[in-house]
């Protein structure tokens, strides 16, 4: 193994939970391990915020993109720009982590949708996956 942390970004600023506390639940679980360089980039909370303008993180200056945003309640997207510099990451091998909400996230953008694979999305938007009468057992230790 290289003796080079991975490089985290972990990408975070709205959410219908709480974004700053699930930010720093990643960090404390990822930083004390020591094989991680984890950075932060914090979008405009709302679609009206300013910021949006100069918001372009630099996807390909990391190894994995921790996504944790969702616009579940009507929050805002990422601009074109930083779609386009996110499924190019993805296309040129980047990993990405969708955390919890994020899997809620952007459900009429094709390429985040394609990268996910399957999320939290109403049944007018494809075939869903439905699961009924579902019991688990697990043994006691």
């Amino acid at each position: 193994m290289s003796s080079s942390k991975i490089k985290v970004l972990i990408v975070d600023g709205f959410s219908n939970h709480l974004w700053r506390l699930n930010t720093a639940l990643l960090r404390g679980l990822l930083e004390p391990t020591d094989l991680f360089e984890i950075s932060v980039s914090t979008s405009p909370p709302t679609a009206e915020s300013s910021g949006w303008d100069i918001w372009r993180p630099r996807f390909s200056d990391y190894d994995v993109v921790i996504q944790t945003c969702t616009d579940i309640f009507g929050g805002p997207s990422w601009p074109e720009e930083v779609r386009t510099a996110f499924e190019d990451f993805v296309r040129k091998g980047g990993g990405v982590y969708v955390f919890h909400a994020g899997n809620s996230a952007f459900p009429n953008w094709a390429g985040y949708n394609e990268i996910i694979g399957i999320g939290w999305r109403t049944s007018q938007q494809g075939i869903a996956l439905h699961v009924t009468d579902v019991t688990v057992k697990l043994p006691c230790p």
